[in-house]
């Protein structure tokens, strides 16, 4: 352990990029903990980057982006890392890349995910990362510089979430609401360990709207195995240990809501609720249409994650 230790405390000069081993030491918290609190002491720029994952949704992804330029205020970059399965798709990727042109987006065609993540990680000099997925559109507005004031060592905030969120679509059923304690500036503090079963209330680590300080994600994501975004989540949980004791944050109501539309990912089985399928909605996009996100506006996260798509021209 001591040996582990003088590699970590060295790895720290470079940013923290020396790991740790979690499996053979066992998650140990504490130690865990101490390291990432050093790492934290190295300037990063007083920021959030945000990373998004799509596969073959252009049409998805432009309406999240739409609603994210129009409803997030002070944004920084945003890393769009895209799969797609012909040369139809990469025709509408191709659009979304001209549409957003004069927007802080990189688009990053996906050839090895967990590469390509992890690179994306490491070079990013924010001191704090956001998570998103295409299929999730925002509600309402929020603004990147109070998340900015939350230290991620203690808290973990997910947009995802909200007063309103009192079934789970994961579960289908209805779920208990935590104890709330009014944060200001319409934020909310709840305790992810306040109930001893799985809900949404209870997950503290995931990629819809989620954030996390970029040293501990670098650190993390270097022990795991995926490769996608699914088996991300799934392996993340292995330091769930890390994070159901700290305090979680969202808004009063949930800001951004997953529309679980329709599913391309093979990696585990979700329920859907839309009959949108992805070749349907890809034909919409080569019409000249696109999802018309205002429908969504100012609507509970209750209501729009059971919205079917209406279409507008672009």
């Amino acid at each position: 352990m001591m040996r582990l230790k003088t590699a970590v405390q060295s790895g720290l000069k470079k940013i923290g990029y020396t790991l740790i081993n979690t499996e053979q030491h066992n998650l140990n918290m504490n130690y865990y903990r101490d390291v990432l609190i050093e790492s934290s002491k190295i300037v990063k720029e007083e920021n959030i980057e945000s990373i998004v994952f799509s596969k073959d949704r252009a049409i998805q992804l432009h309406a999240f982006l739409l609603s994210y330029t129009q409803k997030v205020r002070h944004y920084g970059p945003m890393y769009i890392l895209y799969r797609i399965s012909d040369d139809r798709h990469k025709k509408s990727y191709e659009d979304l890349k001209k549409t957003f042109s004069l927007e802080p987006f990189v688009f990053i065609e996906e050839q090895q995910f967990r590469d390509q993540l992890l690179d994306i990680i490491k070079t990013s000099k924010a001191k704090t990362i956001g998570f998103y997925v295409d299929d999730m559109v925002f509600l309402r507005s929020v603004n990147y510089e109070d998340i900015l004031k939350i230290t991620t060592l203690d808290n973990v905030v997910s947009l995802s979430r909200g007063k309103d969120m009192d079934y789970s679509i994961v579960l289908q059923r209805k779920i208990d609401l935590p104890t709330f304690t009014d944060l200001g500036n319409e934020l909310l503090l709840f305790n992810w360990d306040q109930y001893d079963y799985l809900s949404d209330w209870t997950y503290p680590l995931g990629v819809s709207g989620y954030f996390y300080g970029r040293d501990e994600l670098f650190v993390m994501f270097n022990q795991i195995s995926f490769k996608a975004p699914n088996s991300l989540e799934m392996s993340m949980q292995k330091f769930r240990g890390f994070f159901k004791t700290r305090n979680g944050v969202c808004y009063e109501t949930i800001s951004c809501c997953c529309v679980h539309a329709n599913i391309v990912q093979t990696e585990c089985v979700n329920p859907i609720l839309g009959g949108f399928s992805i070749e349907g909605l890809l034909e919409k996009w080569e019409q000249g249409l696109m999802i018309d996100v205002s429908q969504f506006y100012g609507k509970l996260g209750s209501e729009a994650q059971f919205l079917n798509y209406s279409f507008v021209k672009r």
